[in-house]
């Protein structure tokens, strides 16, 4: 892939993070598409009642 190609990741999870993070030090333009309010995926944070 030519340097500064642009990469579309969907998913913030752990995986979508880390493929982005490779992609952009490979000197590519990664974008992650996510769907929640929030990344992380399966790893961010939950909250029940005041519990977080």
């Amino acid at each position: 892939m030519p340097a500064g190609a642009r990469i579309g990741i969907v998913g913030g999870g752990l995986l979508g993070m880390t493929l982005a993070r490779r992609f952009a030090r490979a000197g590519l333009a990664p974008t992650i598409l996510e769907s929640a309010p929030a990344t992380a995926g399966l790893a961010s944070p939950a909250s029940i009642g005041s519990f977080t």
